[in-house]
């Protein structure tokens, strides 16, 4: 009857609500250094498919780190071979968390000297975050003695994003840019963070001891950026920040604290 058709057309929204499927939610992977490395949650998390002692990714997920990260050699199978230097963790492409729990370090090795960039052998930077749809978030991390040619901390490139928050990195270096993070083409925010010792040491030019911003839209606030260096170089831009003005597009700035940076041409 026309009553009974009614009826159903009105229950069937309700139904078809009733049976929809819900997404999976995200995974919280731990990294306990021992049956889950670092390297197997981001592969983990890029997959969304368990790797050794690590559960299975699922969409945007969260890597706590419950041990200090050592790396003793670069991934040239997982990562990318970035401005000329791979990273000792897999490349970051998909959507990631990474925070500190009963660990916080990720450290390059201290026994691998580096000097960029005649030193392939011991010079990677630490991760790598490539490609749209990649994003990297780091909350209450430590990054400690990358080297790179660009980026000794990290490198973000071709469409990603990067958050830092209450983070800090500390001896990371660069023989040309961003002693601990370059930043290019991408979206950036960093808060809360510190960003010491921090150094670019080429021969001929050199740019953002602990920053280098090429291009993207970027948010800098209430940091503090202390004793980042341009060293050895003849000209040297932004002992701390540099921006390339003729790209970057900066979002805010604000509340920051600089002490002790020294660059040739501007600190």
């Amino acid at each position: 009857s026309r009553h009974h058709f009614l009826r159903a057309a009105t229950l069937a929204p309700a139904l078809f609500m009733a049976i929809s499927v819900v997404p999976a939610s995200a995974a919280n992977i731990t990294v306990d250094g021992t049956n889950c490395s670092l390297s197997d949650a981001i592969v983990s998390a890029n997959t969304d498919s368990a790797q050794s002692g690590c559960v299975a990714g699922s969409g945007a997920d969260t890597l706590i780190l419950d041990a200090d990260v050592n790396l003793s050699a670069s991934d040239t199978t997982g990562s990318t071979q970035i401005a000329g230097t791979y990273a000792g963790l897999p490349d970051v492409i998909s959507a990631i968390t990474i925070r500190a729990g009963s660990g916080s370090v990720i450290r390059r090795s201290n026994g691998n000297i580096c000097t960029v960039p005649t030193d392939a052998a011991n010079e990677f930077r630490l991760i790598n975050v490539t490609g749209a749809g990649a994003g990297l978030t780091l909350e209450g991390v430590r990054l400690e003695n990358g080297c790179a040619n660009e980026g000794g901390g990290v490198h973000v490139s071709d469409g990603a994003s990067l958050t830092v928050v209450d983070s800090a990195f500390e001896g990371n270096s660069a023989f040309e840019r961003g002693g601990a993070i370059r930043l290019k083409a991408v979206a950036a925010e960093v808060r809360g963070s510190v960003f010491d010792a921090n150094s670019v040491s080429g021969t001929t030019q050199g740019s953002g001891g602990a920053i280098d911003i090429a291009s993207g839209l970027t948010v800098l606030a209430d940091n503090r950026f202390v004793n980042n260096l341009i060293i050895g170089n003849p000209i040297g831009h932004g002992g701390a920040i540099h921006i390339d003005a003729s790209a970057a597009s900066i979002g805010e700035i604000v509340d920051n604290e600089f002490a002790g940076n020294s660059a040739t041409e501007g600190d």
